[in-house]
């Protein structure tokens, strides 16, 4: 009987630890991802510092010719790697999803791990008229909520990119579902100042893309008070989960001692 208790509080324990396991580990990354944020926020700026005037002529290219996203990164096979603060440009906050993650320059499998990436061909986040930036982060990684519900955006909406010094507000436009190969489906509108958010769908399955579109808004005290408050609010969330845990785990190992004393205690 000892035995059979003692299998069942183990089997009790792996339970809980399996349905806590997503959550707890997206918790912990969300917090030390806003920490490392607020840490490399200098190193940031001195990136974008570096190659702005660069990435500005680059920009007008693409203005007086149209983008040319790589068609390998808008389908999602990446290659390369590198330091990852080297590529560090800034973040990106989604207040609806409660989301912040750090924006690199570039789409190679170690940063996109991390984060959302520039789409290469596609302009580089610094705003201004005839400008579409293309940015692309996975859904469906372990730990990582990153892109896994940007489904859930809708028209009007507000996302903001932060490159260097700078925060730039996006108001939803648009979202669209499309095949791997239409890389038509990003392209430049005259005079506008565009974002577009980019990661695979469905689920699992990665067989298609979702894009959702943002055209350059005010960034306002109210739309930075609101970003400010989502992610507040996420950050509450994410220490409320791991005391939950910490609660969940000291009751089930008083529960066990208990029950080992109980049968210690028996003729």
């Amino acid at each position: 009987m000892r035995r059979l208790d003692r299998l069942t509080w183990l089997l009790l324990g792996l339970g809980v630890l399996l349905l806590l396991y997503a959550p707890v580990a997206s918790a912990v990354n969300d917090l030390v991802t806003q920490y490392r944020l607020a840490q490399d926020r200098t190193r940031a700026s001195q990136n974008v510092a570096r190659t702005r005037a660069t990435q500005q002529t680059r920009n007008a290219q693409l203005a007086a010719n149209g983008l040319v996203p790589n068609a390998p990164d808008f389908t999602q096979r990446f290659a390369g790697a590198g330091d990852l603060t080297a590529h560090l440009i800034g973040h990106l906050a989604i207040p609806r999803l409660g989301l912040a993650i750090p924006l690199f320059d570039a789409t190679t499998p170690a940063l996109l791990a991390q984060g959302a990436g520039v789409v290469p061909g596609t302009s580089f986040p610094l705003g201004g008229p005839s400008t579409h930036s293309v940015i692309a982060a996975h859904n469906g990684l372990p730990g990582q909520p990153l892109f896994t519900h940007l489904d859930r955006l809708q028209v009007a909406d507000r996302f903001s990119v932060t490159v260097g010094p700078q925060t730039m507000t996006y108001r939803v436009i648009a979202l669209q579902v499309v095949r791997p190969e239409q890389v038509d489906a990003v392209r430049l509108r005259h005079g506008q100042d565009l974002v577009t958010l980019l990661t695979c769908t469905p689920l699992m399955q990665n067989t298609h893309r979702l894009l959702v579109t943002g055209r350059r808004t005010a960034t306002t005290p109210a739309t930075q008070a609101a970003t400010q408050h989502a992610l507040a609010r996420r950050r509450q969330t994410d220490w409320c989960l791991l005391l939950g845990l910490v609660i969940t785990g000291c009751t089930l190992g008083g529960l066990a001692l208990r029950a080992r004393a109980g049968h210690t205690r028996r003729p």
